[in-house]
């Protein structure tokens, strides 16, 4: 688990047994290696701030979670920040879902 340039990266090995997590206040973009939190069934982003997630999303490292390899994952939960979020921003996270093995539920809020 560390910070790599402007990415939050949850490494592979991490968090083994965990099945449910929650992110709050989150200004980074988060990524997901392949092998980390091999558990994770019950993802949630509270507070999800857009500003940060439009620059990102224009920027070389693109809006990419890397939900892929969360190989158990079932539902995902985005909870934007007050004032919306960019249509670019909702298209990445439902793309991320619909190419995701196991189709996991999302639900956004805030939108």
């Amino acid at each position: 688990l560390g910070i790599v340039g402007r990415r939050f990266v949850f490494g592979a090995g991490l968090f083994p047994c965990l099945v449910r997590c929650s992110l709050s206040g989150f200004q980074w973009h988060v990524v997901f290696q392949q092998g980390a939190l091999p558990r994770l069934r019950f993802l949630l982003f509270t507070e999800f701030h857009m500003p940060e997630a439009r620059e990102i999303a224009g920027s070389d490292v693109g809006f990419d979670l890397d939900l892929g390899n969360l190989l158990s994952l079932q539902k995902v939960t985005v909870r934007f920040r007050s004032g919306g979020a960019s249509e670019e921003a909702k298209a990445a996270v439902r793309h991320e879902v619909e190419i995701h093995p196991n189709r996991p539920r999302l639900d956004l809020y805030g939108i």
